[in-house]
């Protein structure tokens, strides 16, 4: 792998991990709770990122062609999408 694909790499994950705190966040809201994951406790912090990661992984599953595009579904296909990348890059290393 050159230092370029360890960058772009590297540049890609931390655009994943927003996108997961956005997810997150957007979660969060439709529980009536804080959208600051910081400011929860740790039970309630644990149930949203473990819904978050179930939606992920039931997205990895789908094809997005064929869901509206909702605020959670765009941004599962954009977290998607980055995963992806990072995979293709990975790959072809």
């Amino acid at each position: 792998m050159t230092p370029d694909d360890k960058r772009r790499i590297s540049k890609l994950s931390r655009q994943a991990v927003a996108k997961f705190d956005e997810l997150c966040a957007l979660v969060a809201a439709a529980r009536g709770c804080d959208t600051d994951l910081n400011k929860l406790g740790d039970k309630y912090r644990e149930a949203i990122v473990d819904e978050v990661e179930r939606l992920i992984d039931d997205w990895d599953q789908k094809s997005s062609g064929l869901y509206p595009a909702t605020p959670l579904n765009v941004l599962l296909e954009e977290h998607q999408e980055l995963c992806d990348q990072i995979w293709q890059i990975r790959d072809d290393s």
